[in-house]
């Protein structure tokens, strides 16, 4: 059974072309439900009901996990049975009675304009560090890259007499984000007095830890974490956040919904249309509370 699920992991690598962090994922998800399996004494794939699968995902409920995490399992679940049933393999497909519980749609929190500008502040920029921070916000909030995109910017990628910022994002999807004067002058300042400091052997890498390495996802929320509690900022606030804000703020100001898709890479539009819907009921509200006959 593991030589199969290995295999299956290879076919993904090969032919899905998917980003490191989907394919770890499902990796992640087949060996918890390979455990899971074994452990009822199952040892071939065609042994497989839709039972045990339900009981495996009652087992993952019983602790605690959040419905997001049981769909995408789940969905892990279903493609590795399809693939199965594809490569004769098993003959039944035992996922295809059950169905994915329709997800509910949680609104993104954002931060207002004046909760930017307190963040933007606390960063000391009289250090090559405090320096390198503020930089960090500004491109996080500036250009709505994902955590997982913003570790892995190159110099090469930036053009900043463009002001244009050429990344390859999720699934390998390539867009041109432009870059404010203001965001293209703090990038050259942290270029000119900081970067070339810290590096301490040769990297492709923008943004780099105070070793002189690569970031990683871990180490970028560590330090807004930091940087939010100085703030004094009370919402619950992860680099995805800039990118929300980002989002409702062009809205706002009057960004059609094309644009705000292509500048974050949505493949589908109706990803971005929650903002939309999360920009009306702010006027709403501020209509509300300020229309003396309301």
């Amino acid at each position: 059974m593991e030589e199969i699920l290995t295999g299956y992991f290879e076919y993904l690598k090969q032919g899905k072309h998917l980003s490191q962090n989907t394919l770890q994922s499902y990796q992640n998800d087949l060996k918890q439900y390979l455990a899971y399996v074994q452990s009822k004494e199952i040892t071939n794939w065609s042994m497989v009901t839709r039972k045990i699968i339900l009981d495996f995902l009652v087992y993952l409920q019983e602790r605690n996990r959040a419905q997001a995490s049981l769909m995408r399992m789940l969905s892990s679940i279903k493609r590795f049975h399809l693939y199965l049933q594809i490569e004769q393999i098993t003959q039944q497909n035992p996922t295809l009675q059950i169905e994915l519980p329709k997800k509910t749609i949680k609104e993104p929190e954002y931060l207002t304009f004046e909760e930017i500008e307190r963040i933007m502040q606390v960063p000391n920029c009289q250090t090559l560090l405090g320096l390198r921070d503020r930089v960090m916000l500004e491109l996080l909030y500036a250009s709505g890259v994902r955590v997982s995109e913003f570790v892995e910017l190159k110099v090469s990628e930036f053009n900043l007499v463009m002001g244009l910022l050429h990344l390859t994002g999720k699934s390998n999807r390539e867009r041109i984000i432009p870059l404010a004067p203001s965001t293209v002058k703090w990038l050259q300042k942290y270029l000119e007095q900081v970067r070339d400091q810290l590096v301490k052997e040769q990297t492709p890498y923008m943004f780099v830890n105070h070793r002189g390495k690569q970031f990683t996802r871990q180490g970028v929320w560590k330090i807004i974490k930091q940087i939010i509690l100085e703030a004094k900022i009370e919402k619950s606030v992860t680099p995805q956040t800039f990118r929300h804000s980002l989002a409702v703020h062009l809205l706002q100001n009057g960004a059609d919904l094309a644009t705000v898709q292509e500048i974050l890479g949505h493949v589908d539009i109706s990803t971005t249309e929650i903002y939309v819907k999360m920009t009306k009921k702010r006027l709403s509200e501020t209509y509300l509370k300020y229309f003396p006959r309301a």
